[in-house]
């Protein structure tokens, strides 16, 4: 076999090597193919990223609601609250692909509109607060004006029933005992004992006089229309208020200081006896103002003591 040329050679080797430049040229093509595939994945996803992130924020936004004021707390810590909460409105705006600018109008109109539904919103219930107190007014009018009718009524049909008639003996002295009862604490405040109602029951005379008397004691929410079914359980009612509001009256603490307090007391047989309660010195006093001391005393009696 003849031995190959110079020329043969090279033009072998050059054959080889243009041989491997294009699997090498292909290898490269295949490699930048992949790295251009690479780079368009990576950049879809960060896309899809930022795009995730730009509808969760136009969510928040959407669904943005201010808070309301709380009872107890102040106007400056609510501003600065409102305040905050515009600021991150704005932000998630911004970020769903609104302007700066845009995005900061945006937020304050949010707000002018939340403050306007809420100053309606408490004009409404205002409005409505005043109805039903209106309501609930003219409802007790209308209820003590029936009471008012019924009463009338009833005291007309006592009339025409011919209820109308003169004590007995027996009933007028239970009527006197009654009012000396009465008298002893009335006169005590300063007051006066209700007169009794010609054609009245002596039990709604007593009634209506304890009813004046209930405040003054611990019995003051006892319904005594309901203890009057029972008599003995009412006259022991009826002593327990008289007591108690004759201890209230006669109470040192319920006198102011420097003043005589003047009351009269009837007896069961009618007299009237003169008592009175607090310091001698409000009627003494004015006497002995530049009087010369003598070796006399006076003594006025008051709550049973010297």
């Amino acid at each position: 076999m003849a031995e190959k040329t110079a020329v043969e050679i090279m033009q072998e080797q050059h054959a080889k090597l243009m041989e491997t430049m294009t699997g090498l040229g292909t290898v490269v093509n295949s490699l930048a193919t992949r790295v251009d595939s690479v780079v368009t994945r990576m950049d879809n996803d960060e896309k899809a990223k930022a795009d995730g992130r730009k509808d969760a924020a136009k969510g928040r936004a959407d669904a943005f609601k201010f808070s309301r004021k709380d009872a107890d707390e102040d106007d400056d810590k609510f501003k600065a609250r409102r305040d905050a909460e515009e600021e991150k409105l704005r932000c998630d705006m911004e970020e769903a692909g609104e302007t700066k600018e845009l995005a900061a109008d945006k937020a304050k109109k949010r707000r002018k509109d939340a403050e306007e539904e809420e100053d309606k919103e408490a004009k409404a219930k205002s409005a409505k607060d005043a109805e039903e107190k209106e309501a609930e007014e003219k409802k007790k009018a209308d209820a003590a004006r029936a009471d008012s009718v019924a009463a009338l009524a009833a005291e007309v049909a006592t009339l025409k029933a011919g209820a109308f008639t003169a004590l007995t003996d027996d009933q007028l002295n239970e009527l006197g005992r009654i009012q000396s009862r009465a008298d002893s604490v009335f006169t005590l405040t300063g007051g006066s004992t209700p007169r009794y109602h010609m054609g009245e029951s002596l039990l709604n005379y007593r009634k209506r006089i304890l009813k004046d008397m209930q405040p003054m004691t611990r019995f003051k929410d006892i319904d005594l229309g309901v203890v009057a079914a029972d008599s003995k359980a009412f006259e022991i009612m009826e002593a327990d208020i008289i007591d108690e509001a004759t201890k209230k009256a006669r109470d040192p603490a319920t006198i102011k200081p420097g003043i005589l307090r003047h009351r009269t007391v009837r007896g069961d047989s009618g007299h009237i006896v003169h008592e009175f309660d607090g310091s001698p010195d409000a009627w003494m006093g004015p006497l002995a103002g530049g009087m010369r001391q003598s070796g006399t005393k006076f003594h006025l009696k008051t709550n049973g003591k010297e």
